[in-house]
C-alpha cells in the first residue's frame, strides 16, 4: 500500500512538471509571435513611397545565409539610401536556393521599382518589407511538442486513476474476506 502511495506522489509530481513545460512552449510561442506581430503593425502602418532597388545580393557565412539590398527612394524631395529588407520568412533564408527563391519571388532585381516603406518622422530609416509571410514551421512545431506533453499529462493522469483502483481494489479485498476467497 506504502508503494502506490510513492507511486502515486510520483506521477503528481510528473503531471505537474510536463503540464507546466507544455504551459511554457504555448506562452513563449503566444509571446514571440505577439512581439513579430507588433513591430509588422508599427510598419504595416507607416507610408510607402517607390524606390529604386540598386542590389539584391545572397550572401553565405557559414550555416548563416543572408540577402544585402540596397535602394534608393524619396521623401519630400530628399533623397535616401537605404539597405533594410525588413521582417522575411526565415524559412527562405536557410540555404542559398531558398534565398535565390526569395530574390525571384518578390523581382528584387537591379533597377526594378520596389515599395519602400518609411518612418515619417525620420524618413532615413526605411525597409522593403513590412511583414514577414510568418515562418509556420516553429509555431507548428511548438504546438505539436505542446500538444505531446499535454498527451503525456492524459497519461500520466490515467495512469494515476489505474493506480488509485487498484488501491481501492486491494482495500475492499483486505476487508472483504468473501472477495479474497473469490
Amino acid at each position: 500500500m506504502g508503494q502506490n502511495s510513492k507511486k502515486t506522489k510520483n506521477v503528481n509530481y510528473l503531471i505537474f512538471f510536463f503540464t507546466f513545460v507544455a504551459l511554457m512552449f504555448v506562452y513563449g510561442t503566444f509571446e514571440e509571435f505577439k512581439k513579430v506581430d507588433e513591430s509588422e503593425n508599427v510598419w504595416r502602418e507607416r507610408p510607402q513611397v517607390d524606390g529604386t532597388l540598386d542590389y539584391a545580393q545572397s550572401h553565405s557565412s557559414g550555416s548563416t545565409f543572408y540577402i544585402k539590398v540596397k535602394y534608393t527612394y524619396s521623401v519630400d524631395d530628399a533623397v535616401y539610401e537605404g539597405n533594410t529588407l525588413g521582417n522575411v520568412d526565415s524559412a527562405f533564408l536557410n540555404s542559398a536556393a531558398g534565398m535565390q527563391e526569395f530574390i525571384n519571388k518578390h523581382e528584387l532585381r537591379e533597377n526594378n521599382t520596389v515599395k519602400v516603406y518609411y518612418n515619417p518622422e525620420n524618413p532615413a530609416e526605411s525597409r522593403l518589407f513590412a511583414h514577414s509571410e510568418k515562418n509556420k514551421l516553429s509555431g507548428i512545431l511548438c504546438a505539436v511538442l505542446s500538444g505531446f506533453f499535454f498527451i503525456i499529462v492524459l497519461s500520466l493522469f490515467l495512469y494515476k486513476s489505474k493506480l488509485k483502483n487498484k488501491k481501492e481494489e486491494s482495500a475492499e479485498t483486505e476487508e472483504d474476506p468473501a472477495l479474497k476467497e473469490a
